[in-house]
């Protein structure tokens, strides 16, 4: 999705993830802030070439919402 994702979009699924970067802070802290993770593209690059999601890894986190 290109949309700006909100709590009450996040909360409706156990299955949504956010994708963003550091620059997008504005877009994504309030859903940090309650606790939902905000994932970098390396988590797509590397899940990709690997063939498995590795949702715990805090490597491909982005480092403000941690």
């Amino acid at each position: 999705m290109i949309q700006t994702p909100t709590v009450r979009v996040m909360k409706a699924s156990d299955t949504r993830h956010v994708v963003s970067c550091e620059a997008d802070v504005s877009l994504w802290r309030p859903l940090a802030e309650l606790g939902f993770p905000i994932y970098t593209h390396e988590l797509l690059l590397t899940c990709t070439l690997k063939q498995e999601v590795d949702w715990d890894n805090e490597a491909y986190r982005v480092s403000e919402s941690r």
